[in-house]
């Protein structure tokens, strides 16, 4: 699809030279040499880099000419050591209001309020974060929940900006994940948390973070067209992607002759592994913080039921959890209705045949078998004893007799009890 330009936003990966405009009067940065200066129609301009940034050679392999920076009168709106807006870890940046990627929108949006409205067949890139982790580096004080927090936080600033390109009228949207950021001189040689000399934990936290920000962001803009919310985004984003998905991606290189394609499916299998063994377990935290799982009462029970449709009969599988009534009861005061029986009982691993004198525990899982009929009275029995235990009392539970055991009945009839 041809385009008819390119937008671009984001830091110094995709800065074609603001900040040197911007600070030319005061000194200019970066500095040429080394970093690469570039003539432009309305002045000269100095990227972060020893070349011209990815942006710039991806507009010229698009045939759209010299990507040019918007300070001099182009459509790079993106500027060197910009964040991704407001985060518990930059809250105090005055830099951050000059530089971050809303303001980057309101220069953006100011150019349509011209009559210069942006053409929605353009593309439009994003590439923003590294800054972000870098701040949350830089501060050695910050606890693990704090460096999640804030990366979330970031995460969420940049799905809000793509949702702002989208409202403003962009339809191509390419978003670029955070290179590997242990892997950078500033982390490598110590520079990004002040100690100025190399540390290897610094670099794998460094990769750690870059890979945690990629997962949450790739998981937030899959969520975006079906309006998940940003509570339930944060914890898809927190619990990332896992086992075969990103390995079978992963083998895409290797399959179509990638170089170094064996070492990205070797280093994904392995990143999948430490995530899965370091992070899982810390889900059901993380679920709880933002309010997205159902934290049930200790007496709720959990029902589920198998039809066995040939015998007319549903199997119920009741889990006894801490501080249900039902620990401690014996099966025969459980009092069952007619045509409900409990069958199996596992504890801890064992499986047994329940007798009259068999005691349930905490931690017991029960397996009762009901007939349809009275599969919902033995549901309500249970949650009734875990409730309120063996003294329970029964309120009008469906107890179905036959003729012959009540003389005067002709035929089945139905009636109410309770237990003594």
């Amino acid at each position: 699809m041809p385009y008819s330009a390119l937008y671009a936003f984001g830091d110094s990966l995709s800065d074609a030279g603001n900040v040197s405009v911007l600070t030319r009067l005061t000194g200019q940065a970066p500095v040429s040499p080394p970093y690469f200066k570039q003539a432009y129609p309305g002045g000269t301009g100095t990227v972060f880099s020893n070349g011209p940034v990815a942006v710039q050679s991806l507009s010229g392999q698009l045939g759209l000419g010299l990507l040019a920076p918007s300070l001099l009168g182009g459509t790079d709106y993106a500027y060197g050591g910009a964040e991704t807006g407001d985060t518990p870890q930059n809250s105090g940046d005055l830099r951050q209001p000059l530089l971050s990627l809303p303001f980057q929108l309101k220069q953006f949006e100011a150019v349509g309020l011209f009559g210069n409205s942006p053409a929605k067949d353009a593309l439009y890139t994003l590439s923003i974060g590294g800054n972000d982790i870098l701040s949350i580096l830089a501060d050695t004080s910050l606890s693990v929940a704090q460096q999640a927090r804030d990366v979330a936080a970031a995460v969420a600033n940049e799905s809000a900006a793509v949702l702002r390109l989208a409202a403003d009228g962009a339809r191509n949207l390419l978003v670029f994940s955070v290179p590997d950021l242990g892997r950078i001189p500033e982390v490598t040689f110590g520079l990004a948390d002040g100690s100025d000399r190399p540390n290897a934990a610094t670099n794998v936290r460094a990769s750690a973070l870059a890979a945690s920000y990629n997962n949450q962001l790739a998981v937030a803009l899959s969520a975006l067209p079906f309006k998940v919310p940003w509570r339930h985004q944060v914890f898809l984003g927190w619990a990332g992607l896992r086992g075969a998905v990103p390995i079978v991606l992963a083998t895409v290189p290797v399959r179509t002759g990638v170089p170094g394609g064996t070492r990205v499916l070797d280093t994904v299998f392995v990143l999948v592994v430490v995530y899965t063994l370091v992070q899982a377990p810390t889900l059901p935290w993380v679920g709880r913080r933002l309010g997205v799982v159902e934290d049930l009462g200790a007496t709720d029970l959990e029902v589920e039921s198998a039809p066995l449709d040939e015998m007319r009969a549903d199997l119920l599988q009741v889990e006894v959890r801490e501080g249900s009534h039902l620990h401690g009861v014996y099966v025969d005061e459980l009092r069952l209705p007619a045509g409900a029986a409990l069958t199996l009982v596992v504890r801890g691993g064992q499986s047994t045949v329940p007798g009259p004198d068999t005691r349930l525990q905490r931690g017991d899982s029960l397996l009762v078998i009901a007939t349809t009929d009275s599969r919902r009275a033995a549901e309500e029995r249970l949650r009734a004893v875990s409730r309120d235990g063996k003294l329970a009392r029964w309120y009008a539970v469906p107890v179905v007799t036959r003729a012959s055991s009540v003389p005067w009945l002709e035929s089945e009839s139905v009636s109410s009890a309770e237990p003594p």
